[in-house]
């Protein structure tokens, strides 16, 4: 239990101590799969208000986040 408890908190010290460079704010939908899927007809005010949306913002590692690019949710998922 001890062995299990101590492996656990250095995994998360680890995961700590990243760098905020190393995080990025990611849109869940995409920006720019909004804009070709209908999104290119909204409003400015639509526009600002879908990429301001918190229930579509995530804090991700940058690398995932590039991995991703601007790929719809349906053909990219995150590493497990």
């Amino acid at each position: 239990m001890l062995i299990t408890t101590l492996l656990i908190f250095m995994s998360l010290a680890a995961i700590m101590q990243q760098l905020a460079s190393d995080l990025d704010i990611d849109h869940v939908v995409p920006l720019a799969h909004a804009y070709r899927t209908g999104g290119a007809n909204w409003l400015r005010r639509q526009k600002r208000q879908f990429a301001n949306d918190p229930g579509n913002l995530i804090a991700v590692d940058d690398r995932t986040n590039q991995e991703k690019g601007d790929k719809e949710p349906v053909r990219w998922k995150p590493p497990a």
